[in-house]
């Protein structure tokens, strides 16, 4: 008779090992982030919108007026409800963001053999912009925490069980923490619409969007847009396509000329999203390749809009996602990979780890060739925002030179704001000085991001060297109509225009002629003046 007592090759075993493997793993990643930590400039942009929130001054970054300046909603309300309880920024928003780094990296291997742990744990700390953005204070810890969910319940799920509403309201949640995501989970509801037809659960699926329908319309009727601030001032550049394939593809060649960590995961996730869409369009009856194939498909469009929009001058942010998603992808064609090496010869073996050194050789080469060409000295790429704090050894937080440099511009405002009485500051950076100058200031961002009027108006010069941040010619009177409230100084076209804005961004929330406006705004039909003063 057979016993039923594990041996020490058995299940339980491997379930033991495995978990030990992850808990080893955890801890050490939790050391990597800690002694990495720091909280970047544009982070705290957000921050100060919470600092409103939080202390009752409503869901805004300028206590005048309702402008939505963050692009992650769902993020902005996890941290209130930490800062809630500690009223305290920088420990606040590193502790929120190691704990959701890793629950993404739990979740994803929680079930996956130890070699496959220790190996994705290496292509984590390998990847600099996937441990630098594992803090930070951006979304991405909580962007990456949910696709590991998303991903796990799609690629495990049986074909003729599909869990709809948990896909759904996990892939709702993701896209209200960062909009562009549905670009991802795009061909994974195609294919399980396509499988379902045309018996679909509506239902199920409906409801699990509610968390992303009820914030779209409550962005729409609150700040009177759909999409956030940041998004019109990056699109009103005037720039050429061109210009912004230009930028997102030197920002896809800045992981291999910066980050060759980041660049050889990301190509990994790449060449897996390949292989299963081939796999895919041979044999479309096996379920799990058919999966993979989507989340490969989701992979490929998101690096497509990434490029488009032009990438960040921050080098690895916006890739963040499709790393993420690419260590998805290697992790489950891991097991595969790993029993084909054990069963090949040691010269087979050789072969294949030569190989692998000379194309990952060769990246590093290119990519230092490429970054040559197009990173000049006066903008080389950097890796994290100049202006930020970051953890030191004795667990203080320090500031850079010019974090303390945006920090002074903020205490000046506000110093001038308690002696003078001066409430407008017009400033082209507000993380740090948005935190510094308090809630009472209001600062007029120059760049648009933060500003409702100056986010539509053409740039100021069109010597593009930054894609999303150019500078905006104030209107006459413009920073006086944000101080007084009067806009007697403003040129009649430009006033008859920010009186419509006005209205819509600080004007009662109720009113028919408010909402009015609003549609006007979306439906195109108010567009500011093409010339002005």
């Amino acid at each position: 008779m057979a016993s039923d007592t594990p041996t020490a090759s058995g299940p339980r075993f491997v379930l033991r090992s495995t978990g030990f493997a992850l808990a080893l793993a955890c801890l050490v990643l939790f050391v990597v982030l800690v002694r990495t930590a720091w909280v970047g400039e544009d982070a705290l942009i957000s921050m100060r919108t919470v600092d409103h929130f939080v202390n009752g001054r409503g869901l805004r970054w300028n206590a005048d007026d309702r402008v939505q300046t963050f692009t992650h909603p769902l993020w902005v309300f996890v941290l209130s409800a930490a800062y809630f309880f500690t009223r305290e920024i920088y420990f606040t928003v590193a502790t929120v963001c190691v704990c959701f780094s890793l629950a993404a990296f739990v979740v994803l291997l929680r079930q996956r053999s130890p070699v496959c742990v220790l190996f994705m744990l290496i292509a984590v700390c390998l990847s600099e912009s996937l441990v630098n953005f594992g803090t930070s204070g951006f979304e991405n810890p909580l962007t990456n925490f949910l696709l590991s969910v998303f991903a796990v319940m799609f690629l495990q799920h049986d074909r003729n069980r599909v869990p709809w509403l948990a896909l759904s309201l996990t892939a709702a949640l993701c896209a209200t923490n960062r909009l562009d995501t549905l670009v991802i989970f795009g061909p994974a509801f195609a294919l399980l619409l396509w499988r379902s037809w045309p018996r679909i659960p509506w239902k199920p699926l409906l409801l699990g969007a509610v968390p992303l329908v009820a914030w779209l319309s409550f962005s729409l009727f609150y700040y009177g847009f759909v999409v956030p601030n940041p998004a019109p001032a990056k699109v009103n550049s005037f720039m050429p396509l061109e210009w912004y394939l230009h930028f997102g593809v030197r920002d896809f060649v800045g992981l291999y000329y910066k980050d060759l960590g980041s660049g050889v995961l990301l190509s990994l996730g790449l060449v897996c999203a390949a292989l299963s869409m081939i796999r895919f369009l041979r044999d479309r009856s096996d379920h799990r390749n058919a999966c993979l194939a989507a989340l490969g498909a989701g992979l490929v469009f998101y690096c497509l809009c990434v490029i488009r929009v032009g990438g960040d001058f921050i080098i690895g942010r916006y890739w963040i996602s499709p790393m993420w998603l690419s260590l998805v992808l290697v992790t489950f064609h891991f097991d595969r990979v790993w029993e084909w090496w054990i069963a090949k010869g040691l010269a087979q073996r050789l072969a294949v780890a030569a190989a692998t050194i000379a194309v990952g050789f060769g990246l590093y080469q290119g990519g230092q060739a490429l970054g040559q060409r197009m990173y000049s000295k006066a903008s080389p790429g950097i890796l994290r925002s100049l202006a930020h704090k970051y953890l030191t050894p004795d667990f203080t937080w320090e500031t850079t030179q010019a974090g303390q440099y945006f920090r002074r511009i903020g205490e000046e405002a506000r110093r001038a704001h308690e002696e003078s009485g001066k409430r407008a500051f017009p400033v082209s950076v507000i993380g740090f000085s948005g935190i510094a100058a308090g809630p009472d200031v209001i600062l007029v961002d120059i760049l648009g991001l933060g500003d409702p009027l100056l986010a539509r108006l053409p740039p100021k010069q069109r010597d593009y060297g930054n894609v999303g941040h150019l500078e905006r010619k104030l209107p006459v009177g413009y920073v006086h109509a944000r101080e007084t409230g009067s806009l007697d100084d403003m040129e009649p076209p430009m006033r008859a225009y920010y009186e419509k804005m006005r209205l819509v961004t600080s004007g009662p929330l109720w009113s028919w002629k408010r909402l009015k406006t609003i549609a006007g705004f979306n439906s195109g039909l108010i567009v500011p003046p093409t010339d002005y003063r």
